[in-house]
C-alpha cells in the first residue's frame, strides 16, 4: 500500500506541475486574494472546497478572469483525484455579505453557480453555508437558479460556530495536514478538543489555514491529494 501511495503521490506532483504554474501565472491577481481553495478533507478522503467571502477583491472586477480562475481551481483537483475518490465537500462563508458589492457585479453570483454546475454537477456530497442576514437574502434569490438535487445538499446557517460544530460533527473537518479527529479516554469523540485542533481560526478554532496553500495551486493540488489518498484510515473513520 505504501508503494501504492508512493506511486500515486510522485504521479499527482508530475500532473500538478505541468497543469499548474503557467495557468497561475494568468490569473495571479485572482489566486492572490485566497479567497477560494481546497484544504483538507473529511473521513472518507473526500476534498474540502472553501469560499470565503471576505477575502474577495471587489475593485476592477474582471467577470471572465474570476470565472477562469473558479474553474481552475475546481478542475484541477477533479483532475488529480484518485480513482477510488469521487465526491466533494463545499463550505462557503458570505456571513460578511457586502449588497453594495453585489450590486455592482450582479453576475457574479449566477456566473459562479453555472461554474460549479458545469465543473462537477454530480460531484456534491455536502454543502455548508454561512450566510448571515444579508448574505441569506442573495442565497435565496440564486437558489432558485439550482436544481432541487443540489439544493437539497446545501445545510444553511445564521452563524460560524453553528456551522463549525457541524462540520465536525458530520467528520467534514477530520483530517488536515496530518492532523486527526481524536478520542477522550472513554473512547469518544471529544468534541471540544476537536473544535480546537480542526476548526480554521475564522470559525472559532486555532488551525490556521496555510496562506501558501490558499494562494499556489500546484502546492495546494499536492497537499490535497496527500489528503485525498492517506484520509479514511483514522481513529474517526466509518
Amino acid at each position: 500500500m505504501e508503494e501504492n501511495h508512493g506511486f500515486l503521490l510522485a504521479e499527482v506532483e508530475r500532473r500538478v506541475e505541468l497543469q499548474g504554474n503557467p495557468l497561475q501565472k494568468t490569473y495571479l491577481k485572482e489566486f492572490n486574494t485566497g479567497c477560494f481553495y481546497w484544504y483538507g478533507a473529511d473521513t472518507h478522503g473526500c476534498p474540502n472546497l472553501w469560499f470565503r467571502e471576505e477575502l474577495l477583491g471587489w475593485e476592477n472586477v474582471d467577470l471572465q478572469a474570476r470565472k477562469a480562475y473558479t474553474s481552475l481551481v475546481m478542475q484541477s483537483a477533479i483532475n488529480n483525484m484518485p480513482p477510488h475518490k469521487h465526491s466533494l465537500n463545499f463550505i462557503l462563508l458570505i456571513d460578511k455579505f457586502n449588497p453594495v458589492n453585489a450590486i455592482k457585479h450582479p453576475r457574479l453570483g449566477p456566473q459562479f453557480l453555472q461554474t460549479f454546475m458545469k465543473c462537477c454537477p454530480d460531484r456534491l456530497k455536502q454543502a455548508v453555508m454561512v450566510t448571515g442576514t444579508t448574505g441569506r437574502i442573495f442565497y435565496n434569490m440564486t437558489k432558485a437558479l439550482a436544481p432541487k438535487s443540489l439544493v437539497d445538499k446545501i445545510e444553511v446557517f445564521n452563524d460560524r460556530h453553528a456551522a463549525g460544530k457541524f462540520l465536525i460533527k458530520k467528520k467534514i473537518l477530520h483530517s488536515v495536514h496530518n492532523t486527526t479527529c481524536t478520542l477522550s479516554s472513554e473512547g469518544t469523540v471529544d468534541d471540544l478538543l476537536n473544535e480546537e485542533i480542526l476548526l480554521p481560526s475564522f470559525l472559532g478554532g486555532n488551525l490556521k489555514h496555510d496562506e501558501d496553500v490558499a494562494k499556489n495551486l500546484p502546492l495546494m493540488l499536492e497537499e490535497l491529494s496527500k489528503e485525498m489518498i492517506t484520509s479514511g484510515n483514522g481513529k474517526c473513520s466509518k
